[in-house]
């Protein structure tokens, strides 16, 4: 049985390239001189929107060729130290409290 929608060629199915460190390096100075860039905008009007929502992930794409927005995001957050993958501290659970109590749950 045919199933309907788009089927994937193997020429347009990509192969996960590692990043290299000269990548990173261009990856960090666009996301830094966009939100540098940012910063002089008005903050947007949604609450909910955070500092993650601010960087344009399609013009700092366009510095690394052969990666898609998806790819710089998806990298950012691998290697930008703000956004720590171990267990929570007493001072994150008191701010996601906070948090829930002024925005509600998602």
């Amino acid at each position: 049985m045919a199933r309907k929608g788009k089927r994937l060629s193997s020429r347009s199915r990509r192969s996960p390239r590692r990043w290299t460190s000269r990548e990173d390096g261009i990856l960090f100075r666009t996301v830094l001189v966009c939100t540098i860039h940012n910063e002089d905008q008005p903050p947007p009007p949604d609450p909910k929107k955070t500092a993650r929502g601010m960087i344009p992930w399609k013009l700092v794409a366009l510095s690394l060729p052969g990666r898609t927005n998806k790819d710089c995001r998806k990298r950012w957050f691998m290697i930008d130290g703000r956004w720590g993958r171990g267990p929570w501290a007493p001072d994150d659970k008191i701010r996601l409290r906070e948090a829930v109590a002024i925005y509600g749950p998602v």
